[in-house]
């Protein structure tokens, strides 16, 4: 079970970093950063920073993946 839940963690990171690069925006839109029930209206949201942990969790998964 648990892995299977990785797999599917490692997909959704994979599909969220492309969502995210590929978006058009400059900053984050609704479309690629926003969370819809932010308490805080998204002030703290940034694309750049979102973009860059996607990086590092896909770049650890893969390589995680290529050494097992």
């Amino acid at each position: 079970m648990c892995d299977t839940l990785v797999k599917y963690l490692e997909t959704a990171f994979i599909q969220a970093k492309f969502l995210v690069d590929n978006c058009p925006c400059k900053y984050g839109c609704s479309s690629c950063t926003t969370i819809h029930r932010c308490p805080d209206d998204n002030k703290a949201l940034f694309k750049s920073v979102g973009l860059s942990l996607l990086e590092e969790i896909t770049n650890f998964t893969q390589t995680r993946t290529i050494n097992q």
